[in-house]
């Protein structure tokens, strides 16, 4: 503003204040202006209705009415305000972008999408407004329209961030997870002090498993917006996924520090705690949000699953029933509804509310993939086998967009194995004895890992850790080096010791006074033969299944991330066959002992394989190791169900229900598909 205008505005706003009555529109509106500015809005409010009662079609007082009450939070009233401005001047193109935005912060999508529509035919070129309606089409579920408006904001700006972060939007809702990442990095290279991008950033780094790259993401986050409670939320479920559950916790109750009314982060607290086994905890956390926010759904939902994993089927059911009633599970709500359905026999209520999740045009990716593959868990307990197959398909179809090259997958595989030479690994030194000893039961996913630990870990000289992402981190820091996999070869003892105590360190927090534990990682069989260097007193126990049961569980089984393999039956058949080379390699080039626990032969002869197992671990026999089912430990794993029961052969040659379908992943595994 000028220095003269700054001056007639004063001399208007005077004349207001001194003659208010006598004042002409334009002066008041000059006050009008002042008082925003001040902050005093009611003052400013009565000037704008004086004006109205004399001249109702006034539309600049019609507009600037329309702010104020935007500014105060009475959307809807601002609303009204903004239509009575369009209905005396339709052609001012900023009265209709300012209708949409007010119906778009209340949810009215629909209608602001014509709101900026209109807009734009009165103002084509404005790069703001375009992924503003880009988004809104989002938020609708309208992708195509979506990408329409995308393309024309990347043809008006091609480097433009925002539309670079709308980009990154729509691969997120596709599951385009890799390609959404790529575009948020875009979008922080054009204009890296945008604080809400490094958290979608890390939303999309984590979904394509890349957990190291996101938990930067996220602390990048927090550190530029620490009182941003989301971020906190997604920081601690990725500590979660990568097994620092303690961390993650800690991380949500510093958020609850800074916000401690809010039933979404009780929520979050209470999840955690569930992931730790702390169950009578999680459930008081459920309680404290439903305290501070009776309808919250997560919170009915969670306290549902707390009761469901304490075996309450009635009381859990009751409660999901109800909220069902009233409002909209969510998929994850749905999925336990299912499963406590089953228990109850009544497979019918939950597989109407899964197929509504499933045709809804607003859910997620993520949400329709959770429904559809509960889907093919109802219908394939009503032996409904092709309902299911078409169920776990679709699931799959929406989750397969993560790219596995098997080329690449070979070309890692040989490199390692070569590596790891006869000789190179021979002559390389051991690491120190540690305090306790580690008891490593790897294999394939699905194959009986967890019923194997949970039979271990109920000897109550053992302390079951679950699934620890210590190796693997490890690994990843070698894999780093410009030189790997050679420089594996040249790994000096204090060097082999340092990764060691690095374990140790971890997992001895997290065993207490144990001596002995167990880490059921299943891919650490992938990186043995520098386990067999770090710890010379470990035991090595691989789980086997029939190849068949175990792909087809896989491809049944949602996966949380770094599984890019598993959403299609070929991938997983050759993924198969390069543990199987690793296998090879380990136990008959390099000779590192391993018992082989077959799970049929552990079906078919409990007793004799549950002893076998537990001395080969050098421990002496427990009665308790067969009532392993007993057992309160929490398993958080997808077989939490499994082992919470006596064993069952139900899930033997399951593969058999769906031969018809198989034909790829038979063709693909070749010589491993033991068609018997």
């Amino acid at each position: 503003m000028t220095k003269n205008a700054r001056l007639n505005q004063a001399k208007l706003s005077k004349q207001v204040a001194l003659n208010p009555e006598t004042a002409g529109v334009p002066e008041m509106l000059a006050k009008i202006f002042e008082y925003q500015q001040q902050g005093q809005l009611s003052e400013a409010e009565k000037l704008c209705n004086a004006i109205l009662v004399d001249d109702p079609t006034n539309a600049q007082a019609c507009i600037t009415h329309g702010n104020i009450l935007h500014a105060q939070g009475r959307i809807e009233h601002a609303i009204r305000a903004y239509r009575r401005a369009i209905r005396a001047d339709r052609r001012d193109p900023d009265t209709h972008l300012k209708l949409a935005m007010a119906l778009e912060s209340i949810e009215k999508f629909s209608e602001a999408v014509a709101s900026y529509e209109t807009y734009l035919v009165l103002a084509p070129d404005d790069l703001n407004a375009l992924t503003s309606l880009g988004g809104t089409y989002l938020k609708l579920g309208k992708l195509q329209e979506c990408e329409r408006r995308l393309q024309m904001a990347f043809a008006l700006a091609p480097d433009a961030s925002i539309a670079h972060v709308l980009a990154g939007e729509l691969a997120l809702v596709r599951g385009l997870y890799a390609e959404a990442a790529k575009y948020f990095q875009r979008a922080l290279y054009v204009n890296p002090s945008l604080p809400p991008v490094q958290l979608k950033l890390g939303r999309a780094l984590k979904l394509c498993g890349a957990y190291a790259q996101a938990l930067e993401a996220f602390q990048s986050a927090a550190h530029q917006n620490p009182y941003d409670i989301e971020v906190f939320v997604e920081l601690s479920s990725l500590l979660a996924e990568m097994g620092d559950i303690k961390a993650a916790e800690v991380s949500l109750r510093h958020a609850i520090e800074i916000k401690n009314d809010s039933a979404m982060l009780r929520v979050s607290l209470a999840s955690a705690l569930v992931l730790q086994g702390k169950l009578n905890d999680a459930l008081q956390e459920y309680l404290r949000a439903r305290s501070i926010e009776p309808t919250c759904a997560l919170a009915i939902e969670g306290e549902a699953d707390c009761l469901y994993r304490f075996k309450l089927y009635d009381k859990c059911y009751e409660l999901l029933k109800k909220l069902s009633s009233t409002q909209k599970l969510s998929a994850e709500g749905a999925r336990t509804f299912s499963r406590v359905c089953r228990k109850k026999g009544d497979d019918r209520s939950a597989v109407a509310i899964l197929e509504s999740i499933c045709k809804q045009p607003t859910s997620s990716t993520r949400q329709r993939a959770i429904a559809h593959f509960a889907l093919g868990d109802a219908y394939d307990a009503m032996r409904n086998f092709e309902t299911a197959f078409h169920n776990y398909k679709q699931a799959n179809n929406l989750l397969g967009n993560n790219i596995y090259i098997p080329q690449v997958a070979e070309t890692t595989a040989q490199n390692i194995i070569q590596t790891y030479s006869q000789d190179y690994w021979s002559s390389l030194p051991r690491a120190a004895i540690g305090e306790f000893q580690p008891i490593f039961i790897m294999g394939m996913p699905r194959s009986g890992t967890s019923l194997i630990e949970q039979i271990v870990a109920s000897h109550p000289n053992v302390c079951g850790t679950g699934e620890l992402t210590f190796v693997n981190e490890i690994f990843t820091a070698v894999q780093r080096n410009l030189s790997f996999p050679s420089n594996i070869a040249s790994l000096t003892e204090d060097q082999i010791n340092q990764f060691a105590n690095q374990y140790y360190s971890k997992a001895g927090a997290l065993i207490g006074d144990s001596k002995v534990m167990t880490d059921k990682m299943p891919g650490n069989i992938f990186c043995l033969g520098l386990m067999a260097l770090m710890f010379p007193n470990a035991t090595f126990v691989h789980c086997t299944r029939h190849p068949l049961d175990t792909c087809l569980s896989i491809y049944f089984q949602q996966f949380s991330g770094g599984h890019p393999w598993a959403t299609k039956l070929e991938n997983i058949a050759h993924y198969y066959k390069q543990y199987r080379r690793f296998v090879q390699h380990w136990t008959e080039t390099l000779g590192i002992p391993m018992l082989e626990v077959r799970y049929e032969s552990l079906v078919s002869e409990q007793e004799t394989q549950s002893r076998n197992l537990i001395e080969y671990c050098g421990l002496d026999w427990d009665e308790q190791c067969l009532n392993f089912h007993h057992n309160p430990r929490h398993v958080p794993t997808a077989s939490h169900d499994q082992v919470n029961q006596s064993l069952y052969s139900t899930s033997l040659e399951r593969w058999k229900n769906y031969r018809k379908f198989l034909k790829p992943l038979i063709e693909a595994l070749g010589e491993y598909d033991e068609d018997e």
